[in-house]
Formats: structure tokens, sequence, C-alpha cells
């Protein structure tokens, strides 16, 4: 991408977007092997707090990449 060019989604973010999958199927193999920040344990709390009362819910992955495609699009995810 140039400076001052338009971004193009699927020319310039769905590489990127496709290398953070295929790192965190690597990562998320042996995650007892990653050390965590002790505010990540935090946050997870919350969040699952949050599913719990229906305040949040977790995306599958397809459905997380689908949804931001969209909305960096301009679109209204479904």
């Amino acid at each position: 991408m140039v400076k001052g060019e338009e971004v193009n989604f699927d020319r310039d973010m769905l590489p990127i977007l496709e290398v953070m999958g295929t790192l965190w199927a690597d990562i998320s193999k042996k995650p007892s092997e990653l050390p965590s920040p002790a505010w990540h344990r935090d946050v997870l709390q919350e969040r699952r707090q949050l599913v719990e009362e229906g305040k949040l819910k977790f995306l599958d992955w397809d459905t997380a990449i689908t949804e931001l495609r969209e909305e960096i699009r301009g679109n209204t995810p479904s």
C-alpha cells in the first residue's frame, strides 16, 4: 500500500488476518506453554461474567472475520 492510497480490504487486510489466524492456530495448540500477564486473567473473568449475564457473546473465528470485513467495508454486520 502506498501512502495516501485508499485501503482495499481484500488486498491489504486479508493477508494480515490470514497470518494472524495461522499464528493463533499455532499458539492455541499449547496455551499452557505461554506466559500470561496477571491482568489477562481479570479481563477474561470479567468477559466470562458478561457472557453469563447475556451482555456479551463470543464469536467463532469465521464469524468474527466476516463481521470485521463487513465493518471495514462500511456495512453493518448481520
